[in-house]
Parts: C-alpha cells; sequence; structure tokens
C-alpha cells in the first residue's frame, strides 16, 4: 500500500484532474470493456489528465500472484488490488476488496469512471465511496437485459434480477453521467429508470488510429489478400465471444438483405473465441446460403 500512496501523492504537483477508471478486469485479459477502458485512458493522458486504472490482481477473472502491485504503462497509473471472491462458483464477478475501499477512504478523484453493471463489489463500493468523496461519477454500464436468460442457475438468475431491480436502478439514478454505446441501450436505459435525457450520452467505443494509420491500412491490404477479398468488396468485421446473447445470428440474418442490394459484394469476417453456439451460427450460415460472404 505504501508504493500506490507514494504514487498517488506525487501526482499532487500536477494541476490537472485527477481521473480513476474503475473495472473489476483489465489488461492482460482481453476483452471489450478492457480494450475500450485503456484506450479511454490512454486518450484522456494524451490530453494532460492524471490517469489511473484501478483493478484487481485477476487474470481471465481468477487471482493471479504475479501480477504487479503497481505499473506505469504510457503514463497510465494502474493499480492492481487484492479482493476475496464471493460466490466464485455462482457468481465470478462477485469480488470483495477491502484493499480498494480503504484506498479509496484515503484518496479521492476528481473523475471516477465505472465500467459494467454486472454485479460486483469492488465497482459498488468504489460507486458509494466516490459518491461520498463528492467525485464526478461518469457510470458506464454494458447493460444487457438478455445476460441473466442465459444462466442456468436459478438462484443466481434471482440474485441477477434483485440486483438489476433493487441496486443497479438506484445506481443509474445516483450516477452524475450514464455513458451507454447505442441509441438502443440508451432506449433500454430510460425504459428501466427515469432519468434526464441530458444526463445520458452516447460514446461509441473509442479506436486510435491517428499515429498508426498507415500500419492499419496496409494491414486491411494484406488480411484482404489473405482471405481472397478484392478492393471492391465492402467488409463488415465484429469481434466479441460468439455467444447468443451478443446478437451476432442478427447480424447475419441482416447480411443477406444487405447482400443482395450490394450485387454479392459484401464480406462478414467474425473473430472471436469459439463456443458451443459456433454450430448453430455455422448452420444459420448454410441455411441463409451465405457460405462465400462469412469468414470465421
Amino acid at each position: 500500500m505504501k508504493d500506490l500512496n507514494k504514487v498517488y501523492s506525487n501526482s499532487n504537483r500536477y494541476s490537472r484532474a485527477k481521473v480513476a477508471f474503475i473495472y473489476f478486469s483489465f489488461l492482460p485479459t482481453v476483452g471489450g470493456a478492457e480494450m475500450a477502458l485503456a484506450t479511454f485512458a490512454l486518450w484522456l493522458k494524451r490530453q494532460g489528465f492524471n490517469v489511473y486504472v484501478l483493478t484487481t490482481k485477476s487474470y481471465n477473472l481468477e487471482y493471479h500472484h504475479d501480477l504487479s502491485r503497481y505499473k506505469c504503462i504510457q503514463g497510465i497509473h494502474i493499480l492492481r488490488f487484492n479482493y476475496v471472491p464471493l460466490l466464485n462458483r455462482l457468481w465470478k464477478y462477485l469480488f470483495l476488496s477491502l484493499d480498494l475501499i480503504r484506498f479509496l477512504i484515503k484518496y479521492s478523484f476528481d473523475v471516477i469512471v465505472l465500467f459494467s453493471s454486472l454485479p460486483s463489489f469492488f465497482t459498488f463500493s468504489a460507486f458509494i465511496l466516490g459518491k461520498i468523496r463528492g467525485s464526478c461519477i461518469i457510470y458506464r454500464p454494458m447493460f444487457n437485459p438478455r445476460r441473466l436468460n442465459i444462466i442456468k442457475s436459478k438462484f443466481v438468475r434471482i440474485l441477477g434480477y434483485l440486483w438489476d431491480y433493487a441496486i443497479l436502478i438506484k445506481l443509474l439514478k445516483l450516477a452524475d453521467y450514464i455513458v451507454v454505446l447505442t441509441h438502443v441501450e440508451k432506449k433500454i436505459i430510460q425504459n428501466l429508470v427515469k432519468v434526464a435525457d441530458e444526463k445520458i450520452r452516447i460514446i461509441p467505443d473509442p479506436i486510435i488510429v491517428k499515429d498508426d494509420y498507415d500500419k492499419i491500412k496496409e494491414l486491411g491490404h494484406t488480411k484482404r489478400k489473405k482471405y481472397g477479398i478484392d478492393e471492391q468488396t465492402i467488409v463488415l468485421l465484429t469481434v466479441g465471444r460468439i455467444v447468443e446473447y451478443k446478437g451476432v445470428q442478427y447480424l447475419i440474418q441482416a447480411l443477406k438483405g444487405i447482400k443482395d442490394r450490394l450485387n454479392n459484394k459484401v464480406v462478414l469476417i467474425i473473430v472471436g473465441p469459439q463456443t458451443s453456439y459456433l454450430k448453430q451460427i455455422k448452420r444459420l450460415i448454410k441455411e441463409l446460403k451465405l457460405q462465400e460472404n462469412v469468414r470465421i
């Protein structure tokens, strides 16, 4: 804890605001939330802010002793806290970190950005303590009401519903701002809880391409050659786990109409860890006769 205290204290010499991103998982774990968080943090650091990432000592949601307590990458302070995995077999996100609580009682931030609406005492305790300390709370819930439908345990589903309708609603009301990815998510949030329209901001996941544009463009040409796609064909890309609630099946169904409009000059590339749901996706592709238009 002494090292973390020193990191925080040393940043007091700068006049820029302190911004803390809080999420129970971070790089080297690779996921949509982790990558978006890292990109947001990097962009704010480039604007001159003091940026912190407060996360757990976990990799793929499993505790790892070898992850360093503190690391500074491209000027971003990454602080990892010990935690206790509550109900680990039933709900893998339900982390409790007394380490984090002690830190946030002692130190405050101008802005706290919280990721995920999943039940976790890690983010919940940071939200409450940040509110008490007077931080501006920005909540990025990434809310998917269908996520509970795929859970087999009835007990866990009940816990999930209690969290959504007893706790999450209150957190959304208490947040200073809510950040959503799309207009659809905004409508879902507004159906769940009554909040002022100006309180919800639509900010898609960011990518920083300015410095590496030429490299990215060249990589695009290389990938087209690899998959046998000519320069006139439009390429659609989706990245994420191939599971039902992610909705890749709807994208494939929409591709059928897009293909007809574009005279077959469109290809969808699906990138992500394969699951048992992949068999159903391959069956759907075959039924719609899209074998030449989809790459997995």
